[in-house]
């Protein structure tokens, strides 16, 4: 197994309410540490209480393919974002790709459940109550204008989501804004940030039935207005959240 460090981010500006976050630990594999220059990396902290235990930070995953340096070739590595704005994501990826990244991926940061206090909502106590359809009901589709973290404003992404119940794509209606659903101009390669409401659902024949929906969110500056809306929806009992990933994101700055 690869021998491991820990190193800290010294300031990790989160999706959420753009709060900050000191000191939050990680680890990565040993050897990499010039590749790590200016990316606010601290080595040898003492952190006694790390808040990283409730979410996962916005990395880049940077595959190498560096033959002048023994063990790197095809090693895929971590490097935490300390902030969505795209100018530290675009120099960042710079940076990884002047130290010998051939592919990068943005994989945006992860709650698996947004604490109430946090999210500024009330935790569900009813269940979701579908019609016939089920799970399968139509879904509104499209294409819709998005601030990326990484590529600014006015970009296009591909959503999708369930209609049924209302009470819950209404939110989401909101959260995204509005939705082109011809087939013109869908593009690959952008996930949205999202929420992820979550809950059980009224169904006699499988009392532990569950549902989990995306909530995709258009800009950085609505995330914890959509988590907080869809939050107080009374059959959602916790709400996650996802951030934006970007496949091969290198490819976009030449």
């Amino acid at each position: 197994m690869p021998k491991m460090i820990p190193l800290v981010v010294n300031q990790y500006i989160s999706d959420i309410a753009n709060t900050a976050y000191d000191n939050v630990a990680f680890k990565q594999r040993f050897g990499f540490d010039d590749c790590n220059a200016g990316l606010g990396y601290l080595e040898d902290v003492d952190t006694l209480c790390p808040p990283s235990k409730f979410f996962s930070m916005r990395y880049l995953k940077a595959t190498f393919d560096d033959t002048a340096l023994p063990g790197r070739r095809g090693a895929q590595i971590q490097f935490p974002v300390a902030s969505p704005d795209p100018v530290a994501i675009q120099a960042a990826v710079t940076a990884l790709k002047s130290c010998g990244a051939v592919c990068i991926d943005l994989i945006g940061e992860r709650w698996t459940v947004v604490p109430p206090s946090i999210g500024n909502y009330v935790v569900g106590t009813a269940q979701m109550v579908l019609g016939d359809d089920g799970q399968y009901a139509d879904k509104r589709a499209g294409r819709a204008i998005y601030s990326s973290d990484a590529l600014g404003a006015g970009q296009i992404v591909n959503v999708a989501y369930e209609i049924e119940p209302v009470a819950l794509s209404g939110v989401i209606d909101g959260c995204i804004g509005a939705i082109d659903e011809s087939s013109a101009c869908l593009i690959a390669g952008i996930s949205p940030r999202r929420a992820i409401a979550k809950g059980s659902v009224q169904n006699d024949a499988n009392p532990k039935a569950s549902f989990s929906r995306a909530a995709p969110i258009q800009s950085l500056a609505e995330v914890q207005n959509c988590i907080s809306n869809v939050g107080n929806i009374n059959f959602v009992q916790c709400v996650g959240y996802r951030g934006e990933n970007i496949r091969r994101i290198d490819l976009l700055f030449p």
